[in-house]
């Protein structure tokens, strides 16, 4: 008989932040096994995204609105966007980050070390975010998701 997965119980970002800190201890204190550890650093990788995944789309806008550097901002409203939003269907689209995007980085090159570290800054590991900058975005992205006609 196949074991059914577990589904994650409802928390909070209190509860969440909370078991990552409790995580991060343990993962500190260096008396747990290789594939221990390993399971601990998964399990704070998946807390990470479900605290991201509790943000609103004007949490997330206004956020990404406050980064001071525009190639960074652009960039970064675009991983979100396909990180937290791209799936979506086209009726059910979400525009807070639309100008954004739209706007393209068009002469604007960016730091991808800055963009990694804005990206930590709104709660992506460091491992992650690396990752996230080196994709190569396409834009304009509205062009592409909004309906024709």
């Amino acid at each position: 008989m196949r074991k059914q997965p577990r589904r994650p119980s409802p928390l909070n970002a209190k509860q969440i932040n909370d078991r990552i800190a409790l995580f991060q201890e343990m993962d500190e204190c260096k008396a747990l096994s290789g594939k221990r550890r390993l399971k601990l650093q998964g399990q704070i990788k998946a807390l990470r995204v479900r605290l991201l995944r509790l943000r609103s789309p004007e949490e997330w806008s206004r956020m990404i609105h406050a980064i001071s550097n525009d190639a960074v901002r652009v960039k970064v409203a675009c991983i979100v966007w396909w990180d937290y939003f791209g799936s979506r269907r086209t009726e059910d689209r979400w525009p807070h980050l639309d100008a954004l995007i739209n706007q393209g980085l068009g002469n604007l090159s960016f730091d991808k070390s800055l963009a990694a570290k804005t990206l930590v800054k709104l709660g992506y590991s460091t491992s992650e975010s690396m990752r996230r900058v080196n994709v190569k975005t396409y834009l304009p992205l509205v062009d592409q998701i909004t309906p024709k006609g």
